[in-house]
């Protein structure tokens, strides 16, 4: 399950930079901000 887990999410943040680059959001924002729960969870799924 955790397999399926990071695929999906490499999959979608793949997707993301696609659509920020097509948009051209990503000139004028930049990158964008993960939620603070997504966030805790990188940072800790990191340190292990």
């Amino acid at each position: 399950m955790k397999d399926m887990k990071k695929v999906v999410a490499a999959q979608l943040e793949d997707l993301t930079d696609v659509i920020l680059t097509l948009t051209g959001c990503k000139n004028l924002w930049g990158e964008p901000e993960l939620p603070d729960c997504m966030r805790v969870e990188m940072e800790s799924e990191s340190e292990n």
